[in-house]
């Protein structure tokens, strides 16, 4: 991929979250309290993540418009960028335990928006295949998120250049997350 998004997505960028030591201490505490794997563990964090900057976007959403030029839309679908591949992994975690049709109900909000059935039929035409990337490689999940990603930028919901930085900053974010868990656990 030729752009970088380095006009969205540089520090202290409101479209580029910070990840600090407490997002590590939440991805051990997951794994130790609640038994969850690496990849799944840091995916729960890269939500949690996201809907705190999701907040940060609707207290600043004047200056972010102003400043890069953006549509609410745009704000919008910089989030969805940011999650769809966390959302997807925890999708397939679910399913693997579940079934399914659960991780389905687990990652498709109910809802009657045409955006909102787009990104849900999105999910649930590409569950299956992301699926099969998690099972087959969630043993190394540096390698299972890479293939999940890489996926996600291959069959992208949007080439709206704000999803596509949101999907920039979640990689990179989870693949930082993985290498320090990794390296601390």
């Amino acid at each position: 991929m030729s752009d970088d998004y380095s006009d969205l997505l540089y520090r202290d960028s409101p479209f580029y979250p910070f990840v600090s030591t407490r997002n590590l201490l939440n991805v051990n505490r997951d794994i130790d309290v609640n038994h969850r794997p690496l990849i799944v563990a840091v995916s729960f964090e890269l939500l949690s993540i996201a809907l705190d900057f999701n907040q940060i976007h609707i207290q600043n959403l004047e200056w972010i418009l102003e400043s890069f030029k953006a549509k609410v839309e745009d704000v919008d679908i910089f989030t969805f960028g940011y999650t769809m591949a966390p959302s997807l992994i925890i999708g397939s975690f679910i399913s693997a335990v579940s079934g399914v049709p659960e991780g389905l109900k687990r990652i498709c909000p109910p809802g009657t928006d045409n955006f909102l059935l787009r990104l849900n039929g999105y999910k649930v035409s590409h569950l299956p295949d992301v699926y099969a990337i998690f099972i087959s490689t969630m043993k190394d999940p540096k390698l299972c998120g890479y293939k999940i990603f890489q996926f996600c930028f291959d069959k992208p919901f949007s080439d709206n250049r704000y999803y596509l930085a949101g999907l920039t900053a979640a990689k990179r974010h989870f693949l930082s997350l993985v290498s320090l868990e990794a390296f601390h656990h």
